[in-house]
């Protein structure tokens, strides 16, 4: 994961495919958030301060997301 700059959101590259995948500046602050022992609602509450968002609404939104980079096997689970 690569940010690109202020505003602009970040890159990720499948290091299997080599397919780069770009990202918004929540998700890649979402991404950030993540580091095995976080979960979903844990980066949701923190997200919801810096982006004045709703907390549910917000972590709705990143269980969406979650799920998306789970299809393209861009996340992984840790148990």
């Amino acid at each position: 994961m690569k940010p690109l700059g202020e505003g602009e959101g970040g890159v990720l590259l499948k290091l299997d495919s080599g397919e780069l995948y770009t990202v918004n500046d929540t998700t890649l602050a979402f991404l950030q958030e993540l580091d095995g022992s976080r979960t979903v609602g844990d980066a949701s509450a923190r997200l919801a301060e810096i982006f004045d968002v709703e907390d549910a609404v917000l972590t709705a939104d990143l269980i969406d997301v979650a799920d998306e980079l789970l299809d393209e096997a861009l996340l992984t689970v840790v148990q």
